[in-house]
């Protein structure tokens, strides 16, 4: 760990670090400590009890970036995209109470629906000059869309291939696997559709429902919807030169089924692979 010595006024000895007054507070021991820890990038939520550490922070800003999400899932997410990407450890910070709760129940675990945008958000941040793209359903992308603002705030140019089937994807294949089509509250369209009873075609509805493209744009990112299959190779190529976020929303029938797939409570032994 790096020694510190510092002035009782406002000056160190230590030129990389800002200037610290003594006593030091508990918050700044707490950011000076990530610092000595090699720690770069923290994803944080202010509230009540947290403002101490975000001003600390603040001083420290030469050496650590802190990262704005629209809500504590979303840094939870996004500093799990950080790790994984880099090895390094992913911290984010939020303020007690619901604050806590919603750091807390992000689990990012296999399958947590939201995971994606933030994720790829946190990735991105750790890898600059790569090409991070989100390959993201309409439900999860619903679940932390508000994250669209972080990424134009903060400059994270990713991009989401949005794979959009008006549906709950997988629990729908649930329904026609398990539960004999019947449709159980798993379309995400307005309830006098008929897809909302079951009613549908199985291809994608004709009232599309959100319009994510307009969505993106209001959020400052550059998008594209493709309906058609002969549109999405330039449509991709459009995505990737982009310099800025990109949503690419792309229309697929909701009974088009994601295989392999293992059944509840079953393992691999039970595998249904067609």
């Amino acid at each position: 760990m790096t020694s510190v010595r510092c002035q009782p006024a406002t000056t160190c000895r230590n030129d990389s670090d800002p200037p610290v007054r003594e006593p030091m507070s508990g918050a700044d021991v707490v950011v000076l400590a990530l610092v000595h820890q090699g720690v770069d990038t923290v994803f944080a939520y202010p509230g009540g009890q947290s403002m101490p550490l975000h001003q600390a922070l603040t001083r420290f800003r030469r050496r650590i970036r802190t990262v704005l999400p629209r809500h504590e899932q979303g840094g939870g997410f996004a500093a799990q995209g950080y790790a994984r990407s880099t090895g390094k450890p992913g911290v984010c910070m939020a303020t007690s109470g619901p604050g806590a709760t919603n750091l807390v129940t992000a689990s990012a675990g296999l399958g947590t629906m939201g995971f994606g945008l933030p994720a790829a958000m946190g990735a991105k941040i750790a890898n600059p000059d790569a090409l991070v793209i989100d390959i993201d359903g309409d439900g999860s992308l619903l679940m932390n869309i508000q994250e669209m603002a972080t990424c134009y705030c903060e400059k994270v140019p990713v991009k989401v291939l949005l794979l959009n089937n008006q549906h709950l994807g997988m629990v729908v294949q649930w329904e026609d696997r398990f539960f004999g089509s019947n449709r159980a509250h798993t379309y995400l369209g307005p309830i006098d559709r008929p897809e909302a009873v079951g009613l549908g075609n199985g291809s994608v509805p004709e009232d599309r429902y959100p319009d994510f493209a307009a969505i993106a744009r209001g959020f400052g990112w550059e998008a594209r919807h493709v309906a058609q299959t002969p549109d999405l190779t330039d449509a991709l190529a459009d995505m990737i030169d982009s310099p800025g976020s990109y949503l690419l929303d792309v229309d697929v029938p909701y009974e088009e089924h994601v295989l392999p797939m293992i059944p509840s409570g079953m393992t691999v032994r039970e595998l249904i692979k067609e």
